[in-house]
């Protein structure tokens, strides 16, 4: 069993996500960000949907009843193993009575906690992800709390040992955020304010979450000042008329009445999770061609890892 002995800033269980029911009003939830939360579980031996631990900002604190492989991938949250450190972007063994410490964010914002089996919650529609907003998923549908027990599944693909993830395969995080992103079709916002949109340095807002990240900046104007609700998506860029942008992040409803001035690339998505509040960012507009490209580069790379890291493990191809 792994007992919560603190529970950070925000922590909660998170899955690949739940598709298939935002026509019914229920939000993907799942991993803010794909890459970290993918190289985590490679790294313990897990299947790549399996639950984990989403620390956002500041990590929690664990103690371990039982001997148990551990992967940390995202934010360097400098965490301890009974006081002594341990890498990041790697898996670790963890001894039955060992206390893991995770703190504060350096060089990121969010940090996954994967262990081998998975975060053994029940299945909710499909998926274990903690969806705050209906209090489903995880535990409780909830973020973790003191006192907190849970324990591993069975979620192994292959069986665990302990290696860092080679060092091309970790993402480098910058001060400067430049998300590549398509404009909506629909024409909501005129010629000159899509300029002054792509011209523009934003600064993540404090009050980030699961639900939206506020842009502060230059405000943008549309056409429309209200719009009939309609589907929005994770990464869409609305604007209400005369205020500050802001993205939708998982946990966004799934219709929303503010005019869209376009998408982050889903590509970008792990970058966008990684955003610190205060950092700069800006955007690149892309085709959607280019962006299918990018996110096609994207999934080849996560299987070499797979692949790098299985050889180097097992000697499998």
């Amino acid at each position: 069993m792994i007992t919560v002995l603190s529970a950070g800033n925000f922590s909660t269980v998170q899955d690949a996500g739940r598709p298939g029911y935002q026509a019914w009003g229920m939000p993907l939830a799942g991993a803010l960000d794909p890459i970290a939360f993918y190289m985590a579980n490679l790294l313990v031996g897990n299947e790549f949907s399996a639950a984990t631990v989403e620390m956002i900002e500041a990590g929690a604190s664990f103690h371990f009843d039982r001997h148990c492989l551990v992967a940390l991938c995202g934010a360097d949250m400098q965490p301890m193993l009974d006081g002594i450190y341990v890498k990041n972007w790697a898996s670790f063994w963890v001894e039955a009575g060992s206390k893991l410490v995770l703190n504060k964010a350096v060089g990121g914002r969010c940090t996954y906690m994967a262990v081998s089996g998975g975060i053994d919650v029940p299945l909710v529609m499909g998926s274990r992800s903690t969806y705050i907003g209906a209090a489903i998923g995880g535990l409780e549908g909830r973020c973790l709390q003191q006192g907190d027990v849970f324990d591993c599944g069975q979620q192994i693909l292959y069986p665990p040992k302990a290696h860092p993830l080679p060092k091309v395969f970790i993402p480098q995080y910058r001060e400067l955020c430049e998300l590549h992103f398509m404009f909506e079709t629909a024409e909501f916002f005129s010629p000159l304010a899509k300029e002054q949109f792509l011209a523009a340095t934003y600064i993540l807002g404090p009050g980030a979450d699961r639900i939206s990240y506020p842009l502060l900046g230059p405000k943008n104007f549309s056409k429309e000042k209200t719009i009939l609700s309609e589907p929005s998506i994770w990464g869409t860029v609305e604007i209400p008329d005369g205020k500050n942008p802001m993205i939708a992040a998982p946990d966004h409803g799934t219709a929303r009445g503010f005019a869209k001035i376009g998408y982050v690339a889903q590509s970008d998505f792990s970058t966008l999770a990684q955003i610190a509040v205060g950092a700069q960012v800006r955007f690149i507009k892309v085709t959607r061609s280019q962006a299918i490209k990018e996110l096609s580069k994207q999934k080849v790379r996560r299987e070499k890892a797979r692949s790098v890291l299985y050889q180097a493990l097992y000697d499998y191809r």
